[in-house]
């Protein structure tokens, strides 16, 4: 039978150490997590993200300065990833239990809205997200507007993973004809 010397165990313990302990560095340090982009002006910002992440900014808002930590407030209550989810009627989001079991899981929101683009027979639940103040790159106020809208929070802190999900799903609504009547939008909080 194989038996294992002392030293080689003790190589197996450190080696499984170093690979436990050296994912998540290295995670973030591929998809380049909590990196900052520093921008002179919300426009300077969008071009930026449009240069380094190809995403369409055109539906890139941002949050009024002074209910900024409100917002923060709300959507860390809200337990919130990167998808908000998917907001009907000005004050009501969808109660999807699919969705809600993974909320960071983008083919969960691609697949809900292929299967029913309508939402009929969708559990809704009341929302305040779009109660805030919400600027464009221009610092004009800007309604976030849509019978049903998918909202993102966006940050360049999250990394590229995460940005290419985003991307994945703002795709869909130039190729996916099920996703025509929707609109969406990137909240940033950068």
């Amino acid at each position: 039978m194989f038996q294992l010397t002392n030293l080689t165990k003790l190589l197996l313990i450190v080696l499984s150490g170093v690979i436990f302990y050296s994912c998540k560095p290295t995670y973030k340090a591929i998809n380049k997590v909590n990196k900052t982009i520093e921008y002179d002006s919300k426009e300077d910002y969008c071009n930026k993200i449009k240069d380094k992440y190809n995403l369409d900014t055109s539906n890139l808002v941002f949050i009024d300065s002074v209910q900024k930590n409100t917002f923060m407030n709300y959507i860390v209550t809200e337990k919130v990833s990167y998808i908000y989810g998917i907001v009907v009627n000005d004050k009501d989001k969808i109660d999807n239990n699919f969705i809600q079991e993974n909320k960071s899981c983008y083919s969960r929101v691609t697949n809900l809205i292929k299967n029913n683009p309508e939402l009929i027979g969708e559990k809704l639940i009341p929302t305040k997200i779009l109660n805030f103040n919400y600027t464009n790159s221009k610092n004009e106020p800007i309604k976030l507007e849509g019978n049903k809208i998918i909202v993102f929070v966006f940050s360049t802190k999250l990394g590229t993973s995460i940005i290419n999900d985003i991307k994945k799903i703002t795709d869909e609504f130039k190729t996916n004809e099920s996703f025509k009547s929707y609109n969406y939008y990137l909240i940033s909080i950068d």
